[in-house]
């Protein structure tokens, strides 16, 4: 599965050591469906965004998200977008204190809970 979602986009890999430490899928615009806004002209996103718990609150999270908005600008995106969980409230709050705001929910199928799309203005 790993394989086949890192096909569709740019795998971004925190690494030190030889130790992975965060991670990230980019897909530029016109590369994500799913929801509407996804599938959107000119919105770039990133999926499987995570950082190692013992490496998250140093700004590693930050990095890889700046390294995700300058791709994205090179591609030529309007908006980068994303999806978490909507339980998630440090983490959407995370996103929000970055500029993402919320446009719509989403439902993937095979999960028991609905996630959030947020997307930021590039």
């Amino acid at each position: 599965m790993t394989r086949q979602r890192i096909a569709t986009g740019r795998c971004i890999v925190a690494a030190k050591g030889g130790k992975l430490l965060g991670t990230g899928l980019y897909k530029a615009p016109g590369r994500s469906k799913g929801t509407p806004h996804f599938a959107s002209p000119g919105v770039a996103s990133i999926h499987q965004f995570a950082v190692a718990p013992e490496y998250q609150a140093q700004g590693l999270g930050a990095r890889l998200l700046a390294f995700t908005e300058t791709a994205a600008r090179g591609d030529g995106a309007a908006a980068l977008a994303l999806d978490t969980s909507e339980g998630a409230a440090a983490l959407i709050a995370w996103y929000r204190k970055r500029g993402f705001d919320f446009v719509e929910y989403a439902q993937w199928s095979g999960k028991t809970y609905r996630s959030v799309i947020l997307s930021k203005s590039l």
